[in-house]
């Protein structure tokens, strides 16, 4: 037996250390073309790894499922280095988050060698492709409710000329398109010049014609002002008395030097970062109930929260320009007081943002999609005993006790102008946007507001630029301008193209003033969606399945297994 497996031209070991060539590869170029921005070619380069080593897998000679594992072994430093910031929320899910990232790019591998091996024919730009967009929209999308970051083609943001297309076939598209040219890459490397630039021409002709497709226009501005607070808030709820009493001082006195810089602008908002409110309650049903509240002790809280709530409704009455606030909001909220502490809870806690308008709260948003393990366990939170036991082990101290929106709300600034307020990782969700900002492919919002705490980056730089890297794609695929406030930074404002115009610096207090374009129309990608990443997705699992069926049928008729790791198939 010894002797048999000596021979085997695809033993593991071998195979495994070319996968991790591979994946190793694909890290470090992913890495560089995040990294900086004037590296985002890297991009193009960073798939030509895996998919060097699926086409060893079509090839025989390797077993794919060592390739696969050496892939993602390769990948794990990369998504570890990527997502490091994990650590400040929770030390113990930093280890799985990025084992499970690690395993896209051995899927990729596997299904890419077995498509390349059991459709030799079809062109290898177009199996990378839509493999690849398969993969991205099942992990941005589907599994545990998505996680669209870092995305092959979302460092190409920074050519408006590529990033274009999106308004046409989204940010999962691009990546598509993205993996396409590393593959004619792939097929210079080999040799294979003619298939390249045909490959290449036809890739080029397609991109170049999504970025001349119109997609609306601007009609008019906005003037926002956004307060960066600089509050060290990286876990919310976790304020003193004092914190919060010094907290709404900052957020008044921003909002006072707002006004002054905003002059006479009509119309002009004032935007506060998410959940920066430090009154504990501010919605008027919580406010009636606290006013109701009696017991020993109560009357010093009772005092602090409705002095705060009034404090905002006449903040806003005296600067007279509306107020973008977030704050959490409960429903049937019930108070006590337990062993002389005060309590409280409702039938549904939210993370939410309202407009208040002459000291009236006009309109609310709740937060439709929870950050993943940052506010829901996926999954997980159908068991809240087992819930609690993985957030006690992950010890970020958060309640995990948030109840998902159900209303795709707007906040109108005054009658003619409306905003779509996506809360934190919410901005880098292309469908959540999409559905705010369009009701039926019909517009309903004419610029993006996006409420942050990037205070759960604690010192990651790389992490914040990666959130704001996400959220500008949608703005270009839904051709609408952007004002966001965030708690630490990046406060800034990212015009139709995904550029950001203007930003304050990171960990400073400060005030950003800056006229927003209005969005008018429509892009395609507001009417269609993600249809071309979910069809990838279709495509590839029967594909997958085909391939299986017709590999048993001839194993049959061979009377031999056929394997793509043990027999050669399929070429570049």
């Amino acid at each position: 037996m010894m002797r048999n497996r000596t021979r085997m031209p695809g033993s593991g070991l071998r195979s495994i250390a070319a996968g991790l060539a591979g994946g190793l590869a694909y890290g470090v170029l992913t890495w560089t073309a995040f990294a900086a921005s004037f590296l985002w070619f890297g991009a193009f380069l960073a798939p030509a790894g895996l998919i060097l080593v699926g086409e060893r897998a079509a090839r025989g000679g390797y077993r794919v499922w060592a390739l696969a594992v050496g892939a993602a072994l390769g990948s794990l430093p990369m998504w570890l280095v990527e997502h490091i910031w994990v650590a400040s929320m929770t030390k113990a899910g930093l280890v799985p988050l990025t084992m499970y990232l690690s395993l896209y790019p051995g899927l990729f591998v596997w299904a890419y060698g077995r498509l390349r091996h059991s459709f030799g024919r079809v062109p290898c730009v177009v199996v990378a492709g839509a493999v690849w967009g398969a993969l991205e929209y099942l992990r941005g999308t589907i599994a545990f409710d998505g996680y669209p970051w870092l995305l092959a083609g979302h460092p190409l943001i920074e050519v408006p000329v590529l990033a274009g297309g999106a308004r046409v076939i989204g940010a999962y598209g691009i990546s598509m398109l993205c993996v396409g040219v590393s593959a004619c890459l792939c097929l210079l490397v080999r040799g294979h010049i003619r298939s390249a630039m045909v490959s290449g021409g036809v890739l080029g002709a397609i991109w170049a014609g999504m970025s001349l497709v119109p997609g609306g226009g601007e009609q008019g501005v906005l003037r926002v002002a956004m307060c960066q607070t600089n509050l060290p808030q990286s876990v919310r709820g976790a304020w003193g008395y004092d914190d919060r009493v010094e907290a709404m001082r900052t957020l008044i006195a921003l909002s006072m030097e707002a006004r002054d810089r905003i002059g006479d602008a009509t119309p002009a908002a004032i935007v506060w970062p998410e959940t920066m409110y430090p009154g504990f309650f501010l919605d008027d049903d919580s406010v009636d109930a606290v006013r109701g509240f009696e017991g020993d002790g109560v009357d010093g809280f009772r005092r602090f929260v409705l002095d705060h709530a009034q404090a905002v409704r006449e903040l806003s009455r005296s600067i007279g320009v509306p107020l973008i606030v977030g704050f959490s909001r409960f429903e049937d909220l019930v108070l006590r007081v337990e062993d002389g502490q005060i309590v409280w809870g409702g039938s549904l806690r939210f993370n939410s943002a309202a407009v208040i308008r002459d000291g009236v709260i006009a309109d609310t948003y709740d937060k439709l999609l929870l950050t993943p393990f940052g506010e829901v366990m996926p999954y997980i939170s159908n068991w809240e005993r087992f819930e609690r036991l993985l957030a006690d082990l992950g010890g970020n101290g958060m309640p995990f006790d948030l109840s998902s929106g159900t209303r795709d709300a707007v906040l109108r600034i005054d009658d003619a102008i409306a905003c779509a307020t996506p809360i934190c990782f919410e901005a880098t969700v292309p469908r959540v946007v999409r559905r705010l900002v369009f009701d039926g492919g019909v517009r309903q919002a004419q610029i993006i507001v996006n409420l942050t705490n990037d205070g759960w980056f604690a010192g990651s730089e790389a992490g914040r630029r990666l959130h704001l890297l996400g959220a500008r794609w949608r703005c270009v695929e839904l051709a609408t301008a952007m004002a966001r406030a965030a708690n630490t930074g990046i406060t800034c404002v990212v015009d139709r193209h995904g550029r950001v115009v203007e930003a304050l610096p990171t960990h400073i207090e400060g005030v950003l003033v800056h006229d927003v374009p209005l969005a008018s129309g429509t892009t395609v990608y507001a009417r269609t969606g993600d249809l071309l990443p979910a069809l990838a997705l279709a495509g590839t699992i029967l594909s997958l399945g085909v391939s299986y069926v017709g590999s048993r049928r001839r194993a049959r008729a061979d009377g031999k297994s056929e394997d793509p790791g043990t027999k050669d198939g399929g070429s570049v």
